[in-house]
């Protein structure tokens, strides 16, 4: 398969923060595969055109979704190439409960494996040109999860951890395989990366500011109106009663301030501005 490239990516370079993980993948990011917001529709079929690619998906992705998937890589333990060359990884569900909750309540554990399960129904087709070959895929994004081999627990974090007779926590927690479809396995493989810190992004109070800093993180420039980036992201103003569109400006701009913080600028007319820079917190580094 042929290693995706985009002219409009930073490249690693010597400044390059290497503290930052590989967390998400470009086109995860530039085509709207997960709606931009926390409480996403089920739905049947939704297509985008975009200048990076088409992208058609059906059923039940939205930020959570997003944000899981991206603790799923950051906080992997192990990771391997499964026969028929899927991508597996090892997780703590611990450890990504703490990083999808972002602070605030703890989310239950039956909430992860519902969105698991989302991401193991949902179809996603994409289809892009990057100038040497046509790509075409369509898969969902999980094929698999189930629990796995126990680890050894630090007392005060025995969440999650095996039961004694008793009813007593043991000193060992159950991890989590997640295995990737072969589609997904491609992205993460073959897409370029892109590196930036996951709790700022989790701890956004809406998921069109999530989107929106996912897809501005991506480029090295961003320069659009209201409405030109929310179309980016998968929401369609046009076709949204005034109210929603109104609605949806006042949650960017609640929040601006974090927004900020993550280099990206939100005017108070709600149009979005990022400009990133050589040492920037955001690098695109090509390859594996």
């Amino acid at each position: 398969m042929t290693t995706m490239r985009f002219s409009n990516h930073k490249t690693a370079d010597a400044a390059a923060p290497k503290k930052l993980t590989r967390i998400a993948t470009a086109h995860e990011s530039q085509l709207p595969m997960f709606q931009p917001s926390r409480r996403p529709a089920t739905i049947v079929k939704r297509h985008h055109e975009t200048a990076f690619g088409s992208i058609t998906v059906s059923g039940k992705l939205g930020q959570g979704h997003r944000d899981l998937l991206d603790a799923l890589l950051l906080h992997r333990e192990k990771k391997h190439f499964k026969d028929g060359g899927r991508l597996s990884v090892l997780v703590d569900p611990y450890q990504i409960r703490k990083a999808i909750s972002a602070g605030r309540t703890p989310l239950p554990y039956n909430y992860i494996h519902k969105l698991l399960e989302d991401m193991r129904q949902a179809r996603v087709e994409m289809i892009w040109d990057d100038g040497k070959q046509h790509h075409r895929m369509t898969e969902g994004i999980i094929a698999l999860f189930e629990e796995a081999s126990s680890k050894p627990v630090t007392h005060g974090t025995c969440n999650f951890a095996h039961r004694d007779d008793d009813g007593g926590d043991s000193d060992r927690r159950a991890m989590l395989k997640v295995t990737f479809s072969k589609a997904m396995t491609y992205l993460l493989r073959d897409d370029q990366n892109i590196h930036y810190k996951l709790a700022p992004i989790v701890s956004l109070t809406h998921g069109l500011s999530q989107a929106i800093a996912r897809y501005c993180l991506s480029h090295t420039s961003v320069h659009e109106t209201f409405e030109g980036i929310c179309a980016r992201v998968g929401f369609d103003t046009g076709s949204k009663n005034p109210s929603a569109a109104r609605k949806a400006k006042m949650e960017l701009l609640i929040d601006a301030a974090a927004l900020a913080a993550l280099g990206v600028e939100v005017k108070e007319n709600g149009s979005v501005h990022h400009t990133g820079s050589r040492g920037d917190r955001v690098t695109h580094i090509p390859g594996k």
